[in-house]
């Protein structure tokens, strides 16, 4: 129960206006439904709110932007869709609008393709949507089938028990509605195949983390709270599209997250300081340092305290640079301090970044503990920032780039330069120094 309470936490918190919405469009959905039904008024006005609820679970967007990948993961382990956590709400969430469907139709084919089709929709609508900030998933549609049809054969059951046998395959009755779930499959089938990319994977979901996730998990958790460390939720989300794996976990009141199964690279998440959570999260305090932070000075001291015992290989090299500013532009919210490499004009992979808030406080940090290649390993750097900047105006003549930087960058164990050119939409080029290709976009 309490990684489901921890996933839910994740999607959901501090939505309590949108949760509130919600649920009083779900019961005037449902008040509306039951005095407009002419027959089994009650299972009708719950299959009403039941879809409203789905709708809202699947399609509210609190983290929504303007971008969207237009993919379509496809898992060809079908199995996936039972075996994590996800699928298995994603089951239980659609157990109810196929029991109420078949109380409210008595049609078996209706309840079971009802959900299917909704299901469809609704994953579509998330991979086209670049406001609702998800993904479309086939996992997710065999999953959500999956309870759907479980919910109609529990109804089923319950109506033969009770001796209330009306229950059809279909009759002449269901053809108009068919005709209208089919043409929504077409439209929407259509809309997909001509919009959506499929993207073929073996793995999607979360899922439970392996003994030697956990012992890695915890030597971290260990590396910033001591021994005796307090763990929950420790699970492991695969990579899909290029992405590394990833292993998240919460020790001592912090979400944590690190890559695997290369190490390296992890972070803690807390959150600034605020009076209303102060008793439910345990807020991360450096010993010695008395009072709050009124400068950058004074947070500086603070993260280095917190990083000296740590992160050594972070703060131990002269040529380290730190660098302290405001969080978002505003002293009220904290500083971020920062250490960072740079050798020959190239930007090194290591990195540590730790946010200290108004109250001193350590709200995050973002730790990537990654020694310096030797020389000869490193490609040689023929293409300057204005060439650069010309073979990405061939892929995308509109851009308006910023100031470019050369950062080193591990691309399946070789290593590379890479200049970096920030668009104002957001977007970053990364073009490769030594052949002058452009590499990849991303936000």
């Amino acid at each position: 129960m309490g990684e489901v309470r921890g996933l839910l936490e994740a999607v959901f918190s501090g939505q309590g206006k949108a949760l509130f919405v919600a649920g009083t469009l779900v019961l005037l959905i449902m008040v509306v439904t039951h005095r407009a039904a002419p027959c089994r008024k009650v299972s009708g006005a719950l299959c009403a709110g039941a879809v409203t609820a789905v709708a809202f679970l699947t399609l509210h967007a609190p983290g929504g932007g303007d971008y969207n990948e237009y993919v379509c993961l496809v898992n060809r382990q079908v199995h996936h869709s039972f075996t994590t956590l996800q699928g298995v709400l994603n089951v239980g969430m659609f157990v109810p609008l196929g029991f109420f469907a078949l109380l409210a139709t008595r049609s078996l084919l209706l309840a079971v393709a009802g959900p299917a089709v909704l299901s469809l929709v609704i994953e579509i609508a998330q991979g086209v949507a670049p406001f609702i900030a998800r993904s479309c998933d086939t996992t997710d549609w065999v999953s959500n089938s999956a309870g759907g049809l479980a919910g109609a054969l529990l109804a089923r059951g319950v109506l033969g028990t009770l001796g209330a046998g009306d229950v059809r395959w279909r009759d002449a009755r269901d053809k108009r509605i068919g005709l209208v779930l089919i043409t929504v499959v077409a439209g929407f089938g259509i809309m997909g195949r001509l919009t959506l990319m499929p993207l073929y994977t073996d793995a999607t979901g979360v899922w439970a983390a392996d003994g030697d996730m956990r012992e890695a998990a915890r030597e971290k958790a260990e590396s910033v709270f001591g021994e005796g460390v307090v763990m929950s939720r420790v699970h492991h989300l695969p990579g899909v599209g290029g992405p590394p794996d990833m292993v998240t976990f919460n020790a001592e009141g912090a979400n944590f997250s690190m890559e695997w199964p290369d190490t390296r690279r992890f972070q803690m998440y807390i959150g600034p300081w605020r009076k209303e959570l102060e008793k439910e999260l345990s807020f991360f305090a450096v010993e010695g340092f008395p009072g709050e932070p009124t400068n950058r000075n004074d947070a500086q001291k603070i993260a280095e305290e917190f990083a000296v015992d740590r992160f050594p290989w972070a703060i131990r090299e002269s040529e380290v640079e730190v660098e302290v500013h405001p969080v978002d532009g505003s002293g009220p919210s904290g500083w971020v301090v920062n250490w960072r490499r740079h050798r020959d004009g190239v930007l090194m992979p290591m990195r540590l970044e730790v946010q200290v808030d108004s109250k001193g406080y350590i709200a995050q940090f973002i730790a990537a503990d990654i020694e310096d290649p030797e020389s000869e390993l490193l490609p040689p750097v023929r293409i300057t920032e204005e060439q650069a900047r010309k073979a990405v105006l061939e892929e995308s003549f509109e851009a308006h780039l910023g100031e470019g930087e050369m950062i080193l960058s591990e691309v399946e164990g070789e290593w590379r330069i890479l200049w970096l050119l920030p668009d104002a939409s957001g977007l970053v080029f990364a073009v490769n120094a030594e052949t002058g290709l452009l590499e990849r976009k991303a936000r």
